[in-house]
C-alpha cells in the first residue's frame, strides 16, 4: 500500500521473513506495536512461526511472529501477524515512530 510506503518515505516497505524451513519476501501493508499485515504471493499457514525484518526509514525492525490471519486478496495473500516476545525498544521504536509520522502528515 502506498500510505504506509509515504509514510516511511520510501515506496514500498519490504517484509522478509523466515522460518525453519521456507522464507519469503512480502510488502507491508499495516505496522502497530502489536504487530503487521502484509501482502505477498503465496499462502502461508495460519499459525506459523517466522522471524520478519523490516526497515523503516532509519529503523531496522528484526522480531519474532505469528500468523494470526490468511486471506486472498487480488493477485495474491494478505495475512497479519502477530508479534512475539516484542522487545520492548522495538515496541516503543514502533510507537514512537507511528505517532510522530501520524502527527506530522495528519493520518
Amino acid at each position: 500500500r502506498q500510505d504506509l510506503g509515504h509514510l516511511y518515505g520510501a515506496g514500498q516497505v519490504t517484509v522478509k521473513m523466515a522460518s525453519a524451513t521456507t522464507s519469503h519476501e512480502a510488502t507491508l501493508r499495516d505496522l502497530s506495536e502489536g504487530g503487521l499485515g502484509i501482502d505477498l504471493a503465496c499462502r502461508i499457514d495460519e499459525f506459523q512461526h517466522f522471524k520478519v525484518g523490516l526497515v523503516l526509514g532509519r529503523d531496522k525492525i528484526i522480531a519474532g511472529a505469528q500468523v494470526r490471519h490468511v486471506r486472498q486478496s487480488g493477485h495474491g495473500f494478505t495475512a497479519g501477524l502477530k508479534f512475539i516476545n516484542l522487545e520492548p525498544s522495538i515496541h516503543d521504536a514502533i510507537a514512537d515512530m507511528y505517532a510522530a509520522k501520524v502527527l506530522r502528515h495528519g493520518y
